[in-house]
Order: C-alpha cells, then structure tokens, then sequence
C-alpha cells in the first residue's frame, strides 16, 4: 500500500493531466470581432450632412477591417471615414423617407459580422403653382392653365388634376389644360398636385371674364346698353355639296358687317364631323371668309353663327342640313 501523501499527489497530477488538453484547446478558439453603429434619430433634409459613430474590435487583439453601404444599396463599396475622425462615416441622401446604413467587420482570421442602423430623411409636401398668361378674358374665349411650374423639392410629381367650375371636384387631368366661361364674371379654378409619396398640394387661381363687346363698345365709346335699335345687317352667303344626307361646306362668307363685329360659330347635332365647340372670331372689315370650309353635316345638324357688335341688334345665322337638298340658311 502507498503511503496516503503519494496517493494524493498522484491524484493531483491526474488532475493536471486532465485539465491541459481542455485549456489548449480554449486557448486555441478565434472569436468573432465586433463592430456597432450609431445613426442619429433625429429626421435630416434631404441632402443634409449626417455623422454615424461607430465602433469596431477584435477580442482576440487583431485586425479588424471595415466595409461601408452607407447609401442604401446594399453593396459594401462606399468610402471609409476620414482617417483625422477613425470611429465617425459620413452619409448624405437626397431622397426621402427611412435609409439603412451598413457597415460590415472581417478580423484576420477571415470572420465577419455586421451592424446596421436607419436614418430618416424629411418627406416633404409638392408646391402646386397656376400659370396663366392672362387672368382677365371675354366670355366663350379659351384661357390656357399650366401647372407645369409646380415643384417636389425631394421627388417628382406624377399626378395633375383641375377643378374648373370651383365645386371642389377635380374632374381634369394633365400638366395643362384649357377653360372657357359662357358670360361675364370671375370665376374660381384649383389645382391639385401629387408626388411619388402621396403628397398633396392644391392652388387656386381667380379669373376674370367680360364681355367682349362691351369691351369693343368701350373702344369705340359705344355704350352697350339691353336695347339696341338698330338691326344688324350681316348677310350670308355659301356654296355647299350634298351627297344623301350628308352636307359638305365648300364656302361660305359674310358681307355688310358691322365694324368690330364679334362672332360667334359652332354645330349642334348628332351627325356634326367638328366644330361642337364655340369659337370666336373678331374681324374689323365688313367681309369675312368664315374658315368653315370641309365643314361636313348630316340632315338635321344646324351650324349656328351670332353675330354681335355694340349698337346693333344680335343677329343669329343659322345653316340646317337637310337631305337630298341645299342647306336652309335664314
């Protein structure tokens, strides 16, 4: 039998023995590096300056080298900080809403981890903007709108709607558009734009309409009043060609106007090719060639032309298809 101090220091190196392969092999594991981002949690501008602190180590005391997204694209290639500030990035974005900033560590050892933080970009609202090269016009006279002044300062915008008769509906569509009133007034248009967020924005803009022969009676220092005694001496006279119930207009041309007559000319009727729309004419001589030439109707369409000047009674020219035979005029 062993002496009882050989049996324990025996057991003390058996012990020992033990124990050594499991510390070597402790000694021997490579531990991950670490690396953490800190993004600032207030919302920049777009295009503002931002700093991202950070902080990165090897535990194991080697090498640690960092790759960047700092523009959201997922693609670690983006320039390192500057040397003269090691632990801050910086980061600009122009567009807005949430973007997410990455940064990737790799020790010498060939492990690598990564941390990612959000910064929030200002979403800001369009400007909506009316251009108008008049805001004064006469009654059935076309005024063009042109919307395409409005801004985005951080997007585009992809939506243009109008509300030309201020009922609060926006019932148009497009950068630009056209608006005409029947009679005298001021009348309210709006605009509605949108950006590729969502975002709105509205304009309003106030036009004035009066009456073209009032203004004509004003350059001549004719007062226009309701009663007008003389009557209007425009006469018609056309050339047409007629094929079943189809009628074309060949020419057509009015004599013995009154000076600075203003004229109005449109088609009523199902079968009416153009001219649905009222246009205006203003003419200072007594002849007019009407541009109504290749002007067609069907039987029953009615092409109708007032003519209106200050002193004189409102003439209304009317020119009705009719089949198989010459248009009436009256």
């Amino acid at each position: 039998m062993l002496p009882k101090t050989t049996t324990i220091l025996l057991s003390l190196l058996a012990a020992l023995s033990a124990a050594a392969p499991a510390a070597a092999e402790t000694r021997g594991v490579e531990r991950p590096p670490d690396v953490q981002l800190n993004c600032p949690t207030i919302q920049y501008e777009p295009g503002q300056r931002m700093l991202v602190d950070f902080f990165a180590m090897d535990p194991d005391g080697g090498d640690v080298a960092i790759s960047w997204d700092m523009d959201d694209d997922g693609a670690y290639d983006d320039p390192g900080p500057d040397p003269a500030w090691p632990n801050e990035n910086e980061a600009r974005f122009t567009t807005r809403g949430p973007h997410t900033i990455r940064a990737k560590a790799v020790d010498d050892e060939g492990h690598e981890v990564a941390d990612e933080c959000v910064v929030r970009i200002l979403d800001h609202a369009p400007k909506a903007v009316i251009e108008v090269r008049s805001t004064y016009g006469f009654e059935n006279t076309t005024i063009g709108l042109d919307a395409t002044g409005s801004q985005d300062r951080d997007g585009t915008i992809v939506g243009y709607e109008w509300d030309l008769d201020g009922d609060g509906s926006y019932e148009q569509s497009g950068p630009k558009t056209t608006v005409a009133f029947p009679k005298p007034g001021r009348y309210p248009v709006g605009l509605r734009v949108t950006d590729d967020a969502g975002n709105t924005a509205t304009a309003q803009q106030s036009l004035r309409v009066s009456s073209l022969v009032a203004h004509i009676g004003a350059i001549r220092g004719v007062k226009v009043t309701k009663k007008r005694t003389k009557r209007n001496p425009a006469k018609p006279h056309g050339r047409f060609s007629v094929n079943g119930d189809v009628t074309r207009i060949d020419a057509f041309t009015l004599t013995r106007l009154p000076k600075m007559a203003v004229m109005d000319y449109w088609c009523e009727g199902s079968g009416c090719f153009r001219g649905t729309n009222p246009v205006k004419q203003l003419r200072t001589r007594a002849i007019f060639d009407f541009p109504l030439i290749g002007w067609e109707m069907r039987a029953g369409d009615t092409i109708l032309i007032k003519v209106d000047c200050p002193g004189f009674k409102v003439r209304t020219i009317r020119i009705t298809a009719r089949a198989g035979q010459p248009p009436l005029v009256r």
